[in-house]
């Protein structure tokens, strides 16, 4: 009985060794960290309908019939535009236009808007990881993870050390 159970125990431990070890692929890793952010449009303008609009669309996450709408807004924007661009970017990267998506996150960090400077890096570096620019998605992801003070600093941790 000692020996049987002893197996048991070792064949256990392999197991969840094997598994807990496992590397994920740059999609498993993607799925498991991604989610959408959490847009706020507010303004007290003439774009109230569209701004209602846009952020249903955005939340029931009907991204492509969404995309239209941000960019009609930010063509003619009154609202703030590091919030469009986010929201832009999100419905981009949800509908596989994942150039597009970085263009948007790389536009917020030109803006230097602190207030989406994190956001922007995450989300940058989750979309380089879904087109498998590694490099790139590092470099993103480096950024927050260096810095306790960033948001998403623990996450970006954990994807970087999967990375590797």
């Amino acid at each position: 009985k000692r020996i049987a159970s002893a197996a048991v125990f070792i064949g256990i431990i392999t197991f969840a060794y094997l598994f807990s070890n496992k590397k994920l692929s740059n999609a498993e890793l993607f799925v498991q960290h991604f989610q959408p952010y959490d847009l706020s449009l507010s303004t007290r303008s003439a774009e109230t309908i569209n701004i209602d609009r846009v952020e249903s669309l955005y939340l029931k996450r009907e991204y492509e019939q969404a995309i239209p709408l941000f960019e009609q807004m930010l063509a003619n924007s009154e609202v703030n535009s590091s919030a469009i661009l986010m929201g832009l970017g999100i419905s981009y990267l949800q509908t596989n236009k994942i150039s597009k998506a970085i263009q948007q996150f790389e536009l917020i960090l030109q803006q230097e808007d602190f207030n989406f400077e994190d956001e922007a890096l995450w989300y940058q570096g989750l979309a380089h990881l879904k087109n498998e620019d590694i490099e790139n998605a590092k470099q993103s992801l480096n950024v927050l993870a260096k810095d306790v003070k960033r948001d998403h600093h623990e996450a970006a941790k954990k994807v970087l050390k999967s990375l590797k």
